[in-house]
């Protein structure tokens, strides 16, 4: 990619000094119409462009974030930006909007011009992969990567844990007894090839191929067929998509035991659809959504979801920008959300199901009352075996142990949930993802923080005190 120009390139390339160009762009100093003119001629030549963000952060900042996101199509657009706006406010910034969902290439037809804009950073939502590893990414100004696209370990990332999510939901439902699970969402053209082999698996990036390959894991595990007829895709990730995406699905198969939809959005779709074909849910079909939107808990009947916890999404999208605006220079991080699954009317009791017997990418939930006070998270029931085995005693809470790891080809060290997939987030220093691994098991109820060395050896077994684990010690 091409770098943007210098203000001494143009100086350069205009035969003059640097503060005559400085001065031609702030419209100060006395010089001849005509040198003013032959500056102005380099700058059009080398495509030069005034930075108004590094000027801005030359005269100590806007106290403004941008944040760019792709249209609002979706409830989840607004869903996330009023928690970045909340977020963002509360570190004293004010935050400016743009939409991208006009352009080809998405972000990638903006990134390159965003400096322009008077603000201190960037965060920015990617909704399609990036080309050239992310090379548009390797930008002078300040800026977070949000959504299900690999950043290339170019900027700090914040992401969800969709295939972990999905996975576990699809698992709950097998474990009541659904043999034929439907799935909406999936990405145009899905064949048996994408579920035979490595299939899904390949995929790393991308919020359809994410969630479906949950969703073909959890059914595999359980030795269940992936039924075409009834994996569909959708136009569009709304209401309007879901219905549309149930009718095709239900007009070419039998219905099935439930429906997983990739969003909350088409669930409602969904749900509005199999009411008009006076199919009863969740008697004759259950039905789940993703992203906890507020419509869901008023539809009818409420509706059962995947809760990706946008609130610590956005809060670590803002907090990591703030501290490059700072100055922050380390190693580009990365931020995995946690989820839990709010248990609502359109399924039957998915909080009483024990796991499935292949369950196990995610730690045990505790109970806890929704921010809305509606639904579970999944617990105690789930857990009981394990404690027992365990020999913790009834009512005590166990969240989740993590490891610290090096990771040798980015050069940072990552804080692991136990038996998650990703990382939670990254560190340049194992005192740094020391400190957080503890302050994160704790936090959860208590757990073991594993520390390992370069070459993956564990050197120190640090349980944490939790307030309600008899088992933790000071280490």
């Amino acid at each position: 990619m091409q770098r943007r120009a210098t203000i001494i390139q143009v100086a350069q390339r205009a035969g003059v000094s640097f503060k005559t160009v400085s001065n031609v762009i702030n419209h100060t100093g006395n010089m001849r119409p005509a040198t003013r003119a032959r500056v102005v001629k380099a700058m059009d030549e080398l495509g030069y462009k005034v930075n108004l963000s590094a000027r801005s952060l030359r005269k100590g900042g806007t106290r403004l974030i941008g944040v760019a996101i792709f249209d609002f199509s979706q409830p989840f657009s607004p869903l996330l930006l009023d928690q970045i706006i909340r977020i963002a406010d509360e570190r004293g910034y004010g935050v400016i909007i743009s939409t991208y969902g006009f352009k080809a290439n998405g972000i990638e037809d903006i990134i390159d011009q965003m400096d322009r804009v008077a603000v201190d950073g960037w965060v920015f939502f990617s909704d399609r992969p990036l080309h050239d590893r992310g090379v548009i990414l390797e930008q002078q100004y300040p800026m977070v990567l949000t959504g299900d696209y690999l950043s290339y370990g170019k900027t700090d990332s914040v992401t969800m844990p969709n295939v972990e999510a999905v996975h576990e939901v699809t698992s709950r439902l097998i474990s009541l007894g659904c043999k034929r699970i439907g799935l909406i969402g999936a990405p145009s053209g899905m064949t048996a090839g994408d579920i035979t082999g490595q299939g899904l698996c390949r995929y790393t990036e991308g919020t359809r191929e994410l969630r479906v390959r949950g969703y073909v894991t959890a059914m595999q595990e359980a030795g269940l067929p992936v039924d075409l007829s009834i994996v569909v895709a959708a136009e569009s990730w709304t209401n309007m998509g879901g219905m549309r995406a149930t009718v095709r699905m239900l007009d070419q198969a039998p219905a099935p035991d439930a429906i997983v939809c990739l969003n909350d959005a088409m669930a409602i779709g969904a749900m509005s659809e199999l009411r008009r074909r006076r199919l009863s849910i969740p008697e004759d079909i259950q039905v789940v959504g993703f992203d906890n939107i507020s419509e869901g808990e008023y539809a009818f009947p409420s509706l059962t979801t995947i809760d990706p916890d946008i609130e610590d999404y956005a809060r670590a999208a803002v907090d990591m920008l703030i501290e490059r605006i700072h100055g922050y220079d380390g190693v580009p991080r990365s931020y995995v959300t946690d989820f839990s699954i709010l248990d609502r009317a359109s399924t039957r009791a998915l909080s009483g199901a024990g796991p499935s017997p292949e369950a196990g990418l995610r730690p045990d939930r505790h109970e806890a009352t929704s921010p809305r006070g509606v639904g579970t998270h999944f617990g105690p029931d789930q857990a009981e075996d394990k404690r027992v085995r365990r020999g913790i005693p009834k009512g005590t809470t166990i969240m989740a142990d993590y490891h610290v790891q090096y990771e040798k080809d980015r050069d940072v060290w990552s804080v692991k949930r136990a038996g998650a997939s990703r990382a939670t987030r990254t560190y340049p220093t194992q005192a740094e993802a020391t400190k957080a691994a503890k302050a994160y098991a704790d936090k959860s109820g208590g757990g073991e923080v594993n520390v390992h060395d370069k070459e993956g050896n564990r050197i120190r077994d640090k349980r944490t005190i939790g307030k309600k684990d008899p088992r933790s010690t000071k280490g």
